[in-house]
């Protein structure tokens, strides 16, 4: 199989993912709202996701909570921006540009933001578990921090690989 025919795959699948989280911070963004209006919504705030418990005890912390929530989905969902932008930018003769290198730092950037405000995220659910606060499943909207951390520091590598690449690239040019 051709590279090129690999990369319009991973393209695809790319716009997949992006509608699909972006679809998913939308309805999240939709219900929190619609909760603060109708506290009967916190009961089912996204795939069985039940913070009415936390809504009734603590208005504070279910804002909270969902501002992590709503702030994960909608970055990750930025992220996921990013990478079809690079598809578009991305020229498999000549890879190395600055607008790739600018692409592919952002979004190690983002990733690394997402993975540290997962582990925040984790903290505050555990801070609040000792305090007798029934978060549900919510934790499942930051489980895979680490993996963001990790995954944005291995990017970072490889957005020095491309800056490298690109130096190299107009230097070549300059000398032939």
């Amino acid at each position: 199989m051709k590279t090129s025919s690999i990369i319009k795959g991973i393209h695809v699948v790319s716009w997949v993912v992006f509608i699909g989280l972006c679809i998913k911070a939308g309805a999240i963004i939709f219900c929190f709202v619609a909760s603060l209006f109708k506290p009967s919504f916190a009961a089912d705030l996204y795939r069985g996701l039940d913070l009415s418990v936390v809504y009734a005890q603590d208005r504070s912390k279910y804002i909270s909570l969902m501002s992590f929530v709503i702030l994960i989905s909608a970055l990750k969902a930025y992220l996921f921006y990013l990478v079809v932008q690079i598809f578009l930018k991305l020229h498999v003769v000549r890879p190395f540009s600055e607008v790739v290198v600018s692409l592919i730092s952002k979004i190690s950037y983002y990733a690394i933001v997402v993975g540290f405000l997962g582990v925040l995220a984790n903290r505050f659910t555990e801070y609040l578990v000792k305090r007798d606060v029934y978060v549900n499943t919510v934790g499942d909207f930051w489980v895979d921090s680490e993996a963001f951390l990790f995954m944005g520091a291995i990017v970072f590598v490889i957005a020095q690989v491309f800056r490298q690449g690109v130096s190299l690239q107009t230097e070549n040019d300059l000398t032939v």
